[in-house]
């Protein structure tokens, strides 16, 4: 039985262009798809943001010099829509489509 819990995948971004493709990639090809992706971006000076949107991925844009990463974690976690928050980096890519729904079973 598929869980019917909502997710958010909390993304914080610094110059992440090349990391991206493959990460929204391997997100959007779960078997339970994230019913959000939030990217939290740190003043990127590429096109991290640019591509975050062509995907119709939500932006949350913080000054680099205020980022730290518990503060800017909690900011996104109040912005956040789903009830199960996942943290990634933007260099970490899931080790394949079941991702989502094991972390989610974990929490059953």
């Amino acid at each position: 039985m598929k869980d019917t819990k909502t997710v958010s995948v909390i993304i914080p971004t610094l110059n992440a262009e090349s990391y991206l493709p493959p990460l929204f990639h391997a997100l959007k090809n779960q078997t339970h798809v994230p019913e959000e992706i939030l990217i939290v971006d740190s003043e990127s000076t590429d096109n991290t943001v640019k591509l975050a949107r062509e995907e119709g991925i939500r932006v949350l844009p913080v000054r680099r010099s205020e980022f730290d990463h518990g503060g800017t974690r909690n900011l996104a976690a109040e912005e956040a829509t789903g009830e199960v928050l996942f943290f990634l980096s933007q260099d970490a890519l899931p080790a394949d489509e079941h991702y989502i729904e094991e972390m989610l079973k974990s929490l059953s």
